[in-house]
């Protein structure tokens, strides 16, 4: 009677704090709205954030996460964070999400970057876990230049 092979769960890499890299692998899904809170006294916030399916790489690694980063600008009603964002894993899919806070000003710059796809390429620095999240120290993104057509010879 052959010997029936136990299929072997794979091992995903640890989530290290460091220098990490990322790559936006499609279009942005940006969600603009308006809430009225209940009070007293009553008031209407404002809600603005882009959704987008990123690849993720950790320091000394060359396995690529699948993830989502949320670019989130602050309201009036969110307590102040000392960090520029937060990095969460998740135990049921082996996928991260990225959540980055942006001012108001850095947001606008963004939009149109974004629909023009030229952001693309971005880093961020991870510090150690601190309870169910890592804290994002600073982070970063660039435009790449348009690609220029060739002639064909």
């Amino acid at each position: 009677m052959a010997k029936q092979r136990t299929p072997r769960s794979a091992q995903l890499p640890a989530v290290l704090s460091g220098s990490w890299t990322g790559e936006i692998l499609g279009a942005a899904n940006v969600n603009f709205g308006q809430e009225v809170q209940p009070g007293p006294p009553r008031r209407s916030v404002e809600f603005t954030y882009a959704i987008i399916p990123v690849s993720l790489i950790g320091p000394g690694s060359s396995f690529r996460w699948p993830g989502v980063l949320s670019i989130f600008v602050p309201n009036p009603l969110k307590p102040d964070s000392p960090d520029a964002g937060a990095l969460l894993s998740n135990d049921v899919l082996p996928s991260l999400h990225l959540s980055l806070e942006v001012t108001r000003i850095q947001f606008s710059d963004m939009l149109h970057l974004l629909g023009a796809g030229l952001l693309k390429a971005f880093r961020f620095t991870l510090e150690d876990r601190h309870d169910d999240h890592w804290p994002i120290r600073s982070w970063g993104m660039g435009t790449l230049p348009p690609e220029v057509p060739r002639d064909e010879p």
